[in-house]
């Protein structure tokens, strides 16, 4: 029995070793966590602030001791100078003392005010530009080199919004922040100081504010996260309506429909799920918020400190009462300094979740990078060739397995119903993706062995979405930010039938198109700025054109004149065209049917006809709708 016992006692020993053992392990884990979750605190707000200090360093700086400089100013003229003041009357010194005194405190204030409106008035304009001009260049140059599959991630997608409409501001919210931190810690030792050189227990009544303090502000503010995390969707949902009723693109459709009551609706309902979220996580923070200043300010402080002092000044005599006064400001102050620490660590704490968004995105590595080699500019075309290519966007594949060979100066026909694939592969040819299986050859080396600029330069693209920017109609045909060769750009217009317009603009090239900007700027109708985007497609002068449906919104006729035109001056061109009108597929040398993702039929118009396939029954129906 004594030998079971004693073995029982063992293992009870060496049980509990065991969990002291891992209670230690743990602690030791959770205090690994908080020094590395400190680190990366201060490895965010560094990344924020030295761009700041790298660009406007006498501004930042002073950003950043302003505050302490402000702190002291009123500890010595709001407390301090008090408690002199009284003492002065209490003990009757001299009046020309606290002349002296009071005229010393006022030039201190004056100067830093003087030096505070030259900083703000004559250098904040300048040094904010730079600052912003950096962080937002930063983004602009990250933005251009974004694979195109990040916008196809709502949640990527998100934290990009989030990214670019938080960069300027939060990068002034980090400098304030420093600059308090550096203030309150400054002011608690002065305050600390006086404190100590009195009675002491107020520096106790602080400590236990700040602690308790501290614990309810890290909840809060990551409640605070949270519910704004959660009302991030709903969100823009509301702001995409709200665009939607001010952007002049929505403006005929909303006048020419009754889309506007289910925006309405959906606005409400966007509304009302922000509401539910807000009242499910809202009571929760007002109880927290109660707590935090029940116990931080009225009980400690205004209760029980205040009574201390009055008894040990009153009842003991121990203190003047300008000293009393000034503890009892003191020990206000000190606590609100405290205080003011935890707020700032969950300020801290919050600009940097917040600049986590903004290093996703200038941290994110591209998929699609430059390869070694170079194009070199002038020589002759190659042959484009596709093997086994594949590609899906998630779980949905788009492409199968595309054995594909366009020879230099040949025309192609990309035809095929919504959703066949059509413009994914012309993505793809252009490497806005990468497949997901496959080669894609250009002179018989993988295009990922190029450099991305100069394979890029090799195409004209217009896009079906393409875009004209708020600029000059010049800037919109060469697309760089070299001049305009007037008479280059004269045969584009006139090539793409856009030049009937150029003519009568009276400032030419140098006409603004849209008039967001510039009261006499233009509007283009939408076979104008077709035309345009085919102008500027052509001026480029690439060795492969490539047109997602470039006269869609040109009539079946202007369309017919003008893809013969395009395909005549452009003689000797590669060109790759994608058209649900298949008038312009009789004009080319070869057309490619594809359907869910596959090339099912390929051959020249005739032949294809012959075929009496799916090509041919897709024509037949087209031609139908114009005979009937």
């Amino acid at each position: 029995m004594i030998c079971i016992l004693s073995k029982q006692k063992v293992i009870l020993i060496f049980d509990k070793q065991i969990i002291l053992s891992e209670r230690i392990h743990n602690k030791g884990d959770t205090m690994k966590q908080l020094i590395g979750q400190v680190s990366h605190i201060y490895k965010n707000i560094w990344f924020l602030l030295s761009i700041a200090l790298k660009q406007a360093p006498f501004f930042s700086i002073y950003l950043i001791i302003s505050p302490l400089l402000l702190q002291l100013i009123i500890f010595v003229e709001h407390t301090y100078m008090i408690a002199y003041l009284i003492d002065c009357v209490q003990y009757q010194k001299s009046f020309v003392n606290a002349l002296l005194f009071i005229i010393a405190v006022f030039f201190l204030s004056v100067v830093h005010s003087i030096v505070s409106r030259f900083v703000y008035d004559i250098i904040a304009p300048k040094a904010a530009e730079r600052i912003n001009r950096e962080i937002r260049c930063k983004l602009y140059n990250k933005t251009c080199n974004l694979d195109l599959e990040c916008y196809d991630s709502p949640d990527f997608y998100n934290d990009y919004v989030w990214a670019m409409e938080q960069a300027n501001t939060r990068i002034y919210e980090v400098i304030d922040t420093v600059g308090n931190a550096l203030g309150t810690i400054g002011i608690i030792f002065v305050i600390a100081g006086y404190i100590l050189s009195s009675e002491k227990l107020g520096i106790v009544i602080s400590i236990g504010t700040f602690i308790t303090s501290t614990i309810f502000s890290l909840v809060i503010n990551k409640k605070n996260f949270f519910l704004d995390n959660d009302m991030r969707p709903a969100k823009r949902k509301s702001e995409y309506i709200h665009r939607v009723f001010y952007l002049a693109d929505f403006a005929k459709e909303i006048r020419m429909s009754d889309i506007k009551n289910k925006l309405y609706q959906n606005h409400k309902d966007a509304m009302e799920k922000q509401k539910d979220i807000v009242d499910k996580q809202t009571k929760p923070l007002f109880f927290l918020s109660f707590l935090k200043d029940f116990i931080c300010n009225k009980f400690l402080y205004e209760g029980f400190y205040l009574l201390y002092l009055a008894y040990i000044t009153i009842v003991k005599k121990v203190l003047s009462y300008g000293t009393m006064v000034a503890l009892f400001n003191s020990v206000q102050n000190l606590s609100n300094s405290l205080l003011q620490i935890s707020q700032l660590i969950s300020q801290f704490q919050g600009h940097s979740l917040y600049i986590d968004k903004i290093k996703k995105i200038l941290e994110y590595k591209e998929k699609i990078v430059d390869g070694p080699k170079s194009l070199p500019y002038g020589t002759t075309s190659e042959s484009l060739e596709l093997k086994n290519v594949s590609f899906g966007y998630g779980d949905k594949m788009i492409l199968k397995n595309i054995n594909l060979v366009i020879h230099p100066g040949e025309r192609i026909a990309l035809v095929g119903y919504n959703g066949a694939g059509k413009t994914t592969l012309i993505k793809l040819i252009l490497r806005l993706y990468d497949p997901e299986a496959g080669t894609i050859l250009y002179d018989g080396n993988d295009i990922c062995e190029y450099k991305l600029s100069d394979y890029r330069s090799l195409f004209g693209t217009i896009f079906q979405d393409y875009q004209l920017f708020s600029a000059t109609l010049g800037e919109n045909i060469v697309m760089a930010p070299s001049e305009i060769d007037p008479q280059r750009a004269k045969i584009s217009l006139k090539e793409s039938g856009f030049y009937d317009k150029y003519i009568t603009l009276i400032n030419g090239y140098e006409t603004q198109l849209t008039n967001e900007f510039y009261e006499d700027g233009i509007g283009l109708s939408g076979g104008e700025s077709q035309k345009l985007a085919i102008a500027r497609c052509l001026y480029k002068d690439s060795r492969i054109l490539i047109m997602d449906e470039p006269s869609s919104a040109l009539d079946p006729y202007a369309e017919y004149l003008m893809n013969n035109t395009i395909l005549q001056v452009a003689s000797g061109k590669t060109i790759i065209i994608i058209s649900h009108r298949l008038t312009t597929t009789k004009m080319v040398d070869r057309i490619l049917m594809l359907d869910h993702g596959e090339i099912v039929e390929q051959g020249s118009h005739d032949e294809l006809m012959r075929q009496n396939g799916q090509y041919a029954r897709m024509f037949h129906l087209q031609s139908s709708l114009y005979t009937d």
